[in-house]
């Protein structure tokens, strides 16, 4: 008797979606509403490309969800598009700086995605695209080389660019680039950050060879939600499934969560979840209500697997000291944990992970990074003859961190 296939009875039928892809956050939609000035403002930066000059760098900066990446790219896209059209070479390459978070990473994604466009040139020359060995100094120079001898121009989108741990290097490098150039193609920046001050911190080194134009987008408001939500809702779902208060909820909830419209876009795929599980016919407020228990927790632990590997091995040491049975003199359990503490853990789980445990002082940037994105908090004792102690607790669920991570890295720790 031939074997029956798992899936050979699965029901693929939908009861409230259209195309549930409409509502991820990476769709670009025909039309941004609310964000005409923004796209003329950076197609006006971005149109010395059209004449193969250099385009200004140009710096976005606004609350999560309010249109900064999708913005950039959709401009980006028309760009090389127009440029395909009158015979420019011009390559746009996307970076989430989450992922690359370092100037070396950074570099070998850009020629990963320059090999891919280009793939014939990195032949002939006998150039490997390495993950990891070359000098940072090589990969510079291959760079160069291929935007010189392509007389190419190249449009680097740099998401969440204050993630990047040495990024006055990684700035200093692609801006510095053009010198060498010498009108033979170029090297241009689109910076994004949540952090309007972040370049306080940079070496003026940088700063000065920067050059950037600055723009600020102004988060949505509850009736601009609306509006967003209103034209996903006729291309993601069928019609008449989605009740207008429910619409109406998700955009209140979104406004004041400072106005993104990504979090709003998510509660709406999750309330038609939930209806698609339960057999329901439309989506009511009472989805959302329940939907937005799921993606607050969703949220965080997408957020996690995006952490570099040290980050997510960091949170993992912290939730084997946070499960332990260690008790304080009271007897009680202990929620926070010297940062030397926490620091020895790191290199038992690095041990344990096949990595090569990071100095203490990347692991007091990483620190400051989780608490910063909420996975953890701190602590600082008074000063005493050995400086300052950090006390750290963990902000999450330990098993749930755990969880995560081990299966984030592939490991069991």
């Amino acid at each position: 008797m031939e074997k029956k296939n798992l899936f050979s009875d699965v029901d693929l039928s939908t009861i409230v979606f259209k195309d549930k892809a409409t509502l991820s956050p990476h769709y670009t939609p025909p039309k941004l509403p609310y964000r005409e000035q923004e796209i003329t403002e950076v197609v006006a930066l971005l149109t010395p490309a059209l004449k193969k000059e250099k385009p200004t760098n140009v710096f976005i900066y606004g609350k999560t969800g309010v249109g900064k990446t999708i913005v950039a790219r959709y401009v980006s896209d028309e760009l090389r598009e127009m440029c395909g059209q009158k015979g420019i070479g011009l390559h746009c390459i996307y970076i989430n700086n989450k992922m690359h978070d370092s100037k070396y990473r950074v570099l070998v994604k850009i020629l990963k995605d320059l090999w891919e466009q280009n793939k014939e040139y990195f032949t002939t020359k006998d150039i490997k695209v390495h993950d990891a060995g070359a000098p940072p100094t090589l990969l510079y120079e291959t760079l160069l080389d291929y935007t010189r001898d392509q007389n190419a121009g190249i449009l680097i989108i740099l998401d969440e660019v204050d993630m990047v741990k040495d990024l006055d290097g990684l700035l200093y490098a692609l801006t510095r680039i053009n010198d060498e150039l010498h009108g033979q193609g170029f090297v241009s920046i689109i910076g994004i950050s949540n952090n309007l001050f972040f370049k306080r911190d940079l070496d003026p080194r940088s700063k000065s060879t920067l050059c950037e134009e600055e723009l600020i987008f102004p988060p949505y408001n509850a009736k601009q939600l609306t509006t967003i939500l209103n034209e996903r809702v006729k291309v993601g779902f069928k019609e008449g499934v989605v009740d207008e208060s429910a619409i109406r909820l998700i955009a209140a909830i979104a406004s004041k969560e400072g106005g993104d419209a990504r979090y709003a876009l998510r509660l709406l795929k999750k309330a038609g979840e939930l209806v698609e599980q339960g057999n329901g016919e439309m989506v009511l407020t009472a989805n959302v209500e329940d939907a937005k228990r799921g993606v607050e927790e969703d949220v965080v632990f997408e957020s996690l697997n995006t952490l570099p590997d040290h980050q997510q091995i960091l949170l993992l040491a912290m939730a084997n000291l946070s499960e332990n049975e260690q008790r304080d003199l009271r007897g009680e359990k202990r929620t926070q944990f010297m940062s030397g503490e926490v620091y020895e853990e790191y290199k038992k789980v690095c041990f344990k992970a096949k990595e090569k445990p990071r100095s203490m002082r990347w692991v007091r940037e990483y620190l400051n990074d989780l608490e910063m994105l909420g996975f953890i908090s701190m602590q600082f004792s008074g000063k005493g003859n050995r400086g300052q102690t950090r006390f750290i607790e963990l902000g999450e669920d330990p098993n749930k961190i755990k969880k995560h991570v081990r299966a984030s890295l592939k490991i069991d720790a």
